[in-house]
C-alpha cells in the first residue's frame, strides 16, 4: 500500500517536473524545477527546502484530506517567506499574464485582415490606413510580448 502511494507521488511529480516550485536558497540563486529538486533528493537523500512541503501538499490533495491540508500549505508558505524573492519581476510577470499580449495581437491581426478586405471592397484609402496603423500597434504589442518572454526566461531556451 505504501509503495503504491510512493509510486503515485513519483508519477505525479514527473508530470510536474517542469514547474518552478523549489525556492532559491540564497540571494542570486534561481528557482528550481520540481524535476531538479527530485534529482537533488535522489543524489543527497534529502529533498531541498520547499520540495518536501510541496510533496506533502500534493499528497494530501491526492488523498482529499482537507482536515490536514492547511498545515503543509502553511509550512510551504513559511519556506517561501524565508527566501529572497524579486517582487518587481513577479509583479511584472503577473501584469504580463493579465495583459496577455499574444492573444490581444491575434485579435488585432484579425481586425487588420477585415480592414484590408474592406479596403478592397469599399472605402479604399481610409480602411487601408486604418489597417496599417492597427497593424503597427499589433506589431509593437507583439514585440513587447516577445521581449518580455525573453526577460522571464532569462535567456534560456
Amino acid at each position: 500500500m505504501e509503495l503504491g502511494q510512493h509510486l503515485m507521488l513519483y508519477i505525479k511529480l514527473r508530470e510536474l517536473a517542469n514547474l518552478y516550485l523549489v525556492p532559491p536558497l540564497k540571494a542570486g540563486d534561481s528557482w528550481k524545477t520540481v524535476g531538479e529538486g527530485v534529482k537533488v533528493m535522489d543524489s543527497s537523500g534529502a529533498p531541498p527546502d520547499g520540495l518536501q512541503q510541496f510533496m506533502t501538499c500534493s499528497t494530501l490533495t491526492a488523498r482529499a484530506s482537507r482536515a490536514n491540508s492547511t498545515r503543509p500549505l502553511t509550512d510551504y508558505r513559511s519556506v517561501l517567506d524565508q527566501r529572497p524573492l524579486r517582487p518587481g519581476k513577479v509583479d511584472y510577470e503577473a501584469f504580463f499574464n493579465r495583459f496577455d499580449p499574444f492573444t490581444l495581437c491575434m485579435y488585432f491581426y484579425i481586425v487588420v485582415f477585415l480592414f484590408a478586405i474592406g479596403s478592397w471592397l469599399l472605402w479604399q484609402r481610409p480602411l487601408a490606413k486604418t489597417a496599417f496603423w492597427v497593424l503597427v500597434l499589433a506589431m509593437v504589442i507583439h514585440t513587447f510580448g516577445l521581449i518580455s518572454a525573453c526577460i522571464f526566461r532569462g535567456g534560456r531556451r
